[in-house]
């Protein structure tokens, strides 16, 4: 053979394992996709906590949702007690990909009304200035439903609204009564996993990916 046909050879090989290690030659290359993020951070006080869980046995909302979630690493970061003023000044916008805020029943029942809605707005601004995706669970049922946990409700609601942030709207959760409740505040097991199914709920429309299999 002419030496001129053993170099086109040589360096039609040469170039095809070269094109193998950049893209694949005549066999595919990697297109194996990076796994999804599925984190999510929940605030909140201790509705969010699930007081009175751990000392009954029953699973908190961060467990519930890690077992009806499974993909999602859960942070749970509520407060005793918080409210979304406290909380506003002394946030850093979160950790993950999605966060969760569930303040509001202390800020209108103990604290100023008329201060909720602009720190639940700074919050979610800090969050979504940084990049993660935000959900406003809305207020719980109490024992005695008064209008200012509906008008502290319609308060989320707002927010989230103006905001184009998700709105989990608690209060249109399946409630019933008194017996749905460990106290006149805090939510029992069944209510507490129904709360957190919606919030799963929730998560599944912003990311499918990290949803159930």
């Amino acid at each position: 053979q002419p030496d001129f046909w053993r170099f086109s050879v040589t360096r039609r090989g040469a170039l095809c394992v070269l094109a193998m290690a950049l893209a694949g030659c005549g066999g595919g290359g990697n297109d194996q996709a990076d796994p999804p993020v599925c984190t999510v951070d929940l605030y909140g006080d201790s509705i969010m906590i699930g007081s009175y869980s751990h000392l009954r046995g029953e699973e908190t909302p961060a467990q519930i949702l890690k077992r009806l979630r499974p993909a999602y690493t859960v942070n749970q970061y509520a407060i005793s007690g918080e409210t979304a003023v406290y909380r506003a000044a002394r946030f850093d916008g979160g950790y993950s990909r999605f966060v969760v805020f569930e303040h509001g029943s202390n800020d209108v029942e103990f604290g100023k009304p008329g201060s909720y809605a602009p720190a639940l707005q700074s919050l979610v601004q800090q969050s979504t200035g940084k990049g993660r995706t935000v959900i406003v669970t809305g207020l719980s049922h109490h024992a005695v439903d008064a209008d200012w946990l509906q008008a502290g409700n319609e308060m989320a609601r707002t927010i989230a609204q103006a905001e184009k942030v998700t709105f989990a709207d608690w209060r249109s959760v399946r409630y019933d009564g008194p017996s749905d409740l460990v106290d006149e505040r805090h939510p029992g097991f069944t209510y507490s996993e129904r709360l957190m199914t919606r919030i799963a709920e929730k998560l599944d429309q912003l990311a499918p990916e990290c949803g159930p299999v």
